[in-house]
């Protein structure tokens, strides 16, 4: 089977008369797929896997094409189900109406604190916006559960279903992004009443993130009145292990005003670390709040990695001030040891790290002063003639100026957060231990848990004048040891003289892979064996691995 363009579509195949689309030729690897409906008609998405419309597969080698994890409790069926519908109107006769508000609502867990109802038949959730024209489906139980309604409500978020005949009936209603669960109910309409549902509260897929980027004149970590956004800044979701997240948001850029606005955050429950770094600019503070944080929170400092734990249908603000550089100053050195799994750079030196490249921890990373070339006619030097060679090619180290460890992530504690990592109920009031709860540590430096309890919390790692998480791989130099002697490892300080800012210049990072030695101790087979080497052009690893053959 060869795929076929239809036109209109941008698609590449078609669903057959059975509504079956088989995608061939496919390598193994990770797929979203999406089913497009035809131009020009009024086919809406029901389904979704876990919110938005595509479905993630992971495809193995020598799949059929059908699921593999549940062919053998029966027969087997596609990976992917898309179900679409279109609007329809059977209604004759009856003189019931149906209608009520679709609600997106912030749920806590456990729910206590009253408000209104978040998960089916508990209370414990807030109202947020409503539903920006949802779907309706009406479907009556009485006639073979037969969809005998389906329409689009209106931009504030309410519905009405008007002529429905006394009976029961189910209720489906789901917004079409497909951000929200879908909310389904029994209805009941007799001797020809109208019956107002109220509020349908619908509780989001996601974790919702958003805020400015500004710049910050007063340098206070708050945007003032007259303060303007910072467009196109980069805002980045990360893993801890410092990969791009590879599963809802990835990176959004800000908006003409600095605004940015993440709908889709993965909820792993997971700590995560929100990114905001452009070259050009420093960082002065961040503010932020939580959906159930009574107030907003400051702090001042210079990172650009802040601790995010996202919680299923809940959100919070991160705003964060930054500042061009001033002329003549510089933020420095930074950058990653990253672990390189995709090599495909016939020479290393063009390589960049892969958004799924782990950084590695407790790396030891060295600034050196480059040695000028004596021009001795003995000395090699580089092509330019600027600086001192060794005999193999490399650069000749002057003093050693800085020495750091590469990152390694820390979970956030109580102590770290200006916040206080507090779990709060719907109304912002801190839960009551041995009350409305019974597992949360008592100790306030205990670690931040990853629970559904602690709703959405930020982690910005505050050492009481500074912030920056933590995130395997990274490291900066930002000063250095330019008296004589530069810098003595053992001690962490300069020879002699105090650390000085680094001037505009040239320089070299040297890492220093530890050894089995390090590692293992005693233990080591070959103490002197560095885990790690730097990639050689030799390392290319993408022209080789297994064969596959095409099913056909």
């Amino acid at each position: 089977m060869l795929p076929v363009a239809i036109t209109g579509t941008g698609g590449q195949c078609v669903s057959d008369e059975n509504g079956e689309l088989a995608i061939p030729h496919l390598g193994p690897g990770r797929y979203a797929l999406v089913a497009v409906r035809p131009d020009s008609t009024d086919w809406i998405q029901t389904t979704t896997l876990e919110g938005n419309q595509d479905w993630d597969w992971w495809l193995m080698e020598g799949a059929t094409g059908y699921d593999t994890e549940f062919v053998v409790a029966g027969e087997p069926f596609p990976v992917a189900f898309f179900g679409f519908v279109q609007p329809t109107n059977t209604l004759s006769g009856g003189s019931g109406e149906i209608k009520g508000l679709a609600m997106s609502v912030n749920a806590y867990w456990p729910p206590i604190g009253g408000g209104i109802t978040g998960e089916p038949g508990l209370l414990g959730a807030n109202p947020d916006f409503p539903i920006d024209r949802p779907w309706v489906a009406l479907s009556d139980l009485n006639g073979g559960d037969t969809a005998v309604y389906i329409g689009q409500g209106n931009p504030d978020g309410t519905f009405s279903i008007p002529n429905v005949p006394d009976g029961d009936y189910a209720l489906g209603v789901w917004d079409e992004p497909q951000n929200h669960i879908f909310n389904f109910s029994n209805v009941s309409v007799q001797n020809g009443e109208t019956v107002d549902l109220g509020l349908i509260s619908m509780m989001g897929w996601w974790t919702t993130l958003e805020g400015y980027v500004f710049n910050d004149a007063n340098e206070n970590g708050k945007m003032d009145a007259g303060e303007e956004g910072i467009p196109n800044f980069p805002v980045v979701m990360r893993k801890r292990d410092n990969t791009v997240m590879d599963r809802g948001a990835v990176l959004v850029p800000t908006d003409a005003s600095g605004y940015y606005y993440m709908e889709n955050a993965y909820p792993l429950t997971q700590w995560f670390i929100e990114e905001a770094y452009a070259d050009g600019f420093r960082t002065t503070g961040i503010t932020f709040q939580a959906d159930n944080q009574p107030e907003e929170t400051t702090v001042l400092g210079s990172g650009v990695d802040v601790n995010v734990l996202p919680i299923i249908g809940l959100g919070g603000r991160l705003d964060w001030g930054v500042k061009a550089y001033d002329p003549g100053t510089n933020g420095g050195i930074v950058g990653t040891v990253s672990y390189d799994t995709t090599r495909n750079e016939l020479d290393p030196s063009y390589a960049a790290v892969e958004d799924w490249q782990p950084g590695v921890p407790n790396i030891t990373v060295n600034l050196y002063k480059p040695v000028a070339c004596p021009f001795d006619e003995v000395t090699p030097c580089d092509p330019n003639g600027f600086y001192a060679l060794n005999p193999d090619g490399s650069y000749a180290k002057g003093d050693l100026l800085n020495q750091v460890i590469t990152e390694t992530w820390e979970q956030p504690t109580g102590a770290d957060s200006p916040s206080g990592c507090v779990a709060r109920d719907l109304n912002g009031t801190p839960f009551a231990h041995g009350v409305d709860e019974d597992v949360l540590p008592l100790d306030p430096n205990a670690r931040c848990l990853e629970a559904p309890m602690m709703g959405v919390q930020f982690g910005p790692n505050w050492d009481g004048e500074n912030f920056a998480a933590a995130v395997d791989g990274n490291y900066g130099f930002g000063d250095g040891c330019f008296s004589s002697g530069g810098f003595d490892p053992g001690s962490g300080s300069c020879v002699s003289g105090d650390f000085s800012p680094l001037t505009p210049g040239d320089y070299l990072v040297e890492i220093v892979s530890p050894t089995e030695g390090d590692a293992y101790g005693a233990d080591a087979v070959h103490p002197g064996q560095p885990l790690y080497q730097v990639t050689r052009e030799e390392d290319i690893n993408i022209g080789n691995g297994d064969q596959f053959i095409p099913q056909v």
